[in-house]
């Protein structure tokens, strides 16, 4: 397990210099409405923060193919967890804060808060990488205290299992333990084993 300190200077190597250029670049390929969301989303060219809830909002109102475009964008080698994670918030509780109460719903407008506040939370915390999921896995204790939002996407990939489910899983477990070579005990660690559907993971 690194520490913290070492980490921190470990982590500028995985910085994309130009990442802000290149979402341009992507967006300027896009329809231009949807493009116009997407800079707003991603706070580029002068956009306002009122500017991003709004295009997290709008979100909701589109098709999934429209969507993944802009998630492509936004996330590259993970924008397809952040999609299934979007959809596997309509099976989880719905409210938040400290009041919230373990209540679902049927009804999808109930969760928009929830899903809006987290799909913003990645928006940070991924910003200025391009890495894959089991990438995050290890390295999530170190990329802020939004981190923890991480933790969804982890559940999301270990629910689908295969090579990369198994893999995400075993880093998680490692870190809990305090084997991994860089992870570590964290609450991103608690949310994913909770949330995935692998008994092993709740014992």
């Amino acid at each position: 397990m690194l520490k913290r300190e070492e980490a921190q200077a470990a982590l500028k190597a995985f910085q994309v210099a130009d990442w802000e250029a290149r979402r341009l670049s992507e967006l300027e390929q896009l329809p231009p409405l949807l493009g116009a969301w997407g800079k707003a989303l991603l706070q580029l060219e002068g956009s306002r923060y009122e500017d991003v809830g709004k295009a997290v909002r709008a979100m909701d109102s589109w098709a999934v193919e429209v969507r993944s475009q802009l998630l492509d964008v936004a996330f590259g080698p993970i924008s397809s967890w952040v999609a299934k994670t979007y959809d596997l918030l309509l099976e989880l509780p719905y409210q938040q804060g400290c009041a919230r109460r373990s209540f679902r719903s049927s009804n999808s407008r109930h969760y928009a808060a929830r899903r809006h506040s987290w799909l913003m939370s990645m928006l940070t915390i991924t910003r200025g990488y391009e890495q894959p999921v089991e990438w995050y896995a290890a390295w999530a204790p170190f990329l802020g205290y939004r981190a923890d939002a991480l933790g969804l996407m982890f559940a999301a990939a270990i629910n689908e299992g295969g090579k990369v489910g198994d893999q995400v899983f075993e880093i998680i477990c490692d870190s809990a333990r305090g084997e991994h070579d860089i992870g570590s005990m964290g609450r991103h660690v608690t949310r994913a084993l909770l949330v995935a559907n692998r008994p092993e993971g709740w014992q």
